[in-house]
């Protein structure tokens, strides 16, 4: 049996190795198969390191294999990103079981909340729709409209559920659903620090602290497992690493010199007036940062933001996405294995339902959706390549130049 675990990694950190050694203490060792955001991640910001860097990370602590979630879908809202994820574990044909983490407390809660939101999908509708006009956000509406489909079947309270792993433990729960998947879900409680927790002194502390002390220019390798920690100090030194927003100021206002508010409105998260407010703004541009903060308001939250600007930097449209056979990735792209575990991807490509790319020599041959997305793919790590912070370190073609990662 092979389990999945649908990651980031950015950066990879102690909560992250306990989930892999809890994942795999549980289910009898079996092999684990991370499904990872490629250069950019779901919060809408360009990962701390290049998804090669991160794989080796992976690798070090325990994963076996690491599939890459591309960019047309791990940039996307919670619902897109989960579904996009899962339909690729589902791709396998190896993964029959989905390790995830999740607040404390909140596992029965989850599985009554996706129960719920598939039983009575209509009605969730219905009060989602209600709720929109009341609410600053859609992210509060939904909160409001589940709050009303559990009082509605008595229920208990659901705030526990709207915190950002449980949000995403939700939604891969019903992404489950959707796909109709026999795989089985894996909740496992989170030890490390919450989401938004800063402070760098927990004894696990989060993926957010740690990127937090990395914008304060301040060396984070000995809060990094031991494993973990050649990797990412080699990438340091490199020039790779590490990676954040601002350096791609120059490059999101060269775009959005090229847009009007008409060809805005295509990018992907660009809506409900968001473009025109996005141009007024604009055009007194210092960075990426300063623009973010500017068009934050109670009616456009700060993570849709993210995804707006990244979407057109990167020049991610809803016709992008549909050509690449959204809502489900085309293809599985292998970024690494373990050595000993060679018999693993073979397996994968016997067995996969779809297309196994383990080079870029195979883009001609692939059917035209997974074409589109992984053309999408190259040009995305182009932009990414473009902000190393070695000058020396940068330029094209590096999803030409880097291999496969064997460990």
């Amino acid at each position: 049996m092979a389990v999945g675990i649908i990651c980031e990694y950015n950066p990879f950190h102690a909560g992250h190795l306990h989930h892999i050694q809890e994942t795999r203490r549980l289910t009898g060792d079996p092999d684990i198969i991370c499904v990872m955001s490629g250069n950019y991640t779901q919060r809408g910001e360009p990962a701390v390191a290049d998804k090669w860097v991160r794989t080796r990370m992976a690798l070090a602590a325990g994963a076996d294999l690491v599939l890459e979630l591309p960019t047309l879908f791990s940039t996307g809202a919670a619902p897109d990103f989960a579904r996009g994820a899962v339909a690729l574990a589902c791709g396998t044909n190896l993964i029959r079981c989905l390790s995830f983490g999740t607040e404390p407390g909140t596992e029965e809660l989850l599985s009554l909340a996706a129960d719920l939101m598939t039983e009575h999908a209509e009605l969730f509708s219905t009060y989602l729709k209600e709720a929109l006009p009341r609410e600053i956000s859609f992210a509060k509406a939904r909160e409001a409209a589940l709050t009303r489909l559990f009082s509605t079947f008595g229920g208990p309270d659901p705030s526990p559920l709207f915190q950002p792993n449980a949000i995403l433990g939700l939604e891969y729960l019903l992404a489950l659903r959707q796909e109709a998947s026999s795989i089985t879900p894996l909740m496992i409680p989170r030890q490390s620090a919450g989401y938004h927790n800063l402070d760098p002194n927990e004894a696990l502390p989060s993926a957010a602290a740690l990127r937090k002390l990395l914008q304060e220019h301040q060396d984070i390798g000995a809060l990094l497992p031991e494993s973990v920690r050649p990797g990412w100090e080699q990438a340091c030194v490199k020039g790779l690493a590490p990676v954040f927003p601002d350096a791609f100021s120059a490059s999101l206002h060269r775009a959005l010199l090229n847009h009007t508010p008409e060809t805005l409105r295509r990018v992907v998260s660009v809506d409900e007036g968001l473009e025109n407010r996005i141009l007024r703004e604009a055009a007194s541009y210092p960075s990426w940062d300063v623009l973010l903060q500017r068009l934050s308001t109670k009616r456009y939250p700060t993570a849709r933001l993210r995804r707006a600007l990244l979407n057109i930097l990167l020049d991610i449209t809803e016709e992008d996405r549909q050509a690449a056979g959204f809502p489900s990735p085309a293809y599985l792209r292998v970024l690494g294995f373990r050595r000993e575990k060679e018999e693993l991807l073979r397996s994968l490509s016997r067995q996969a339902f779809l297309p196994v790319v383990t080079s870029l020599s195979q883009l001609p041959e692939l059917p035209p959706e997974a074409r589109h997305s992984l053309e999408a793919e190259v040009r995305s790590s182009d932009i990414y390549f473009s902000a190393l912070p070695d000058p020396a370190a940068r330029g094209r073609g590096y999803e030409y130049r880097c291999g496969l990662v064997i460990e």
